[in-house]
């Protein structure tokens, strides 16, 4: 989409770049509704295919942060579940605690 998107930007630009650079020309001829109009055309296109390329990234970054909050929230259950039933931290010996458990996100 993000390739459409520029293009079809780019098109628009273009229409908009070469009325302004022969504008004595374009009102000569009594041309503005017309060049106003392609790129009314054009600018509606790049609007649509923007508006769904924002609409996909907003989705896929909204599964991704889901499933990160689901993540924290699976391990402070686990962690609480070390704490509660005073399971071995295997690295040190001692039962888990808060910290350990918060250190493990990191």
């Amino acid at each position: 989409y993000y390739m459409r998107s520029a293009g079809a930007n780019a098109v628009a630009g273009g229409i908009a770049e070469e009325s302004l650079s022969s504008l004595k020309t374009v009102a000569a001829f009594n041309q503005e509704e017309r060049q106003l109009k392609s790129y009314s055309e054009k600018i509606e296109i790049a609007r649509d295919v923007s508006t769904k390329n924002a609409f996909y990234t907003g989705s896929v970054l909204a599964v991704l942060m889901i499933v990160v909050y689901i993540m924290y929230a699976v391990g402070f259950y686990i962690g609480s579940l070390a704490i509660e039933h005073e399971w071995e931290n295997w690295i040190t010996g001692d039962n888990i605690t808060a910290g350990d458990i918060t250190i493990s996100f990191f």
